[in-house]
């Protein structure tokens, strides 16, 4: 991607294999795209729901390179299937959907809203032979808990983040957002 890149990779102490994102070595010195990702990795800790990709660790290595280590799937993303077979079959659009809302409405409860979702946030995965839908990439996701906002690409007024596209007409006029406009876009 345009942040970094995404190795499969092996987590050496348990043996288990990893995707493996680690950030471009000349962002790492932009604060504001080292908090960012930084957020991704916080917001996805916090989140267990079996259809939101699973964090194991995150860090910096003593080169100074920002990485987090997640759940390696297997599977196309929304987005590629969408362009390669066009429009989804209606149970299946309906089982995409009704994970996609299981994954947020655990974020919701947390606090967290995405402000990315769209299809090639989206991956139909192959989790011990079943198809799952998962929900990835909160690198710009809001976090709220209790009175404290942990966000801050919002601290840049009148600043629009996010994929015009999929944008809610809040996100996209920059007023602030709530869980709703995830499930706009």
């Amino acid at each position: 991607g345009g942040m970094g890149t995404v190795y499969r990779a092996i987590q050496a102490s348990v043996g288990r294999a990893v995707a493996l994102k680690v950030l471009r070595p000349d962002l790492t010195k932009d604060p504001d795209t080292a908090a960012r990702f930084h957020r991704e990795a916080h917001a996805t800790s916090a989140l267990v729901h079996p259809n939101t990709v699973t964090l194991y660790d995150f860090g910096q290595t003593a080169e100074g390179y920002l990485y987090i280590a997640m759940e390696l799937l297997e599977g196309r993303l929304l987005g590629r299937m969408l362009k390669e077979d066009g429009e989804l079959p209606v149970e299946l659009a309906i089982k995409v959907v009704t994970q996609i809302s299981r994954s947020l409405a655990e974020a919701h409860r947390k606090g967290i809203v995405h402000r990315d979702l769209k299809p090639d946030n989206i991956m139909l995965a192959q989790v011990e032979g079943q198809e799952v839908v998962k929900v990835l990439d909160f690198g710009i996701a809001k976090v709220v808990r209790g009175d404290r906002r942990i966000d801050a690409l919002e601290t840049q007024a009148g600043t629009v983040f996010g994929t015009p596209r999929y944008m809610s007409p809040e996100q996209a006029q920059s007023k602030p957002l709530d869980a709703r406009s995830d499930l706009y876009s």
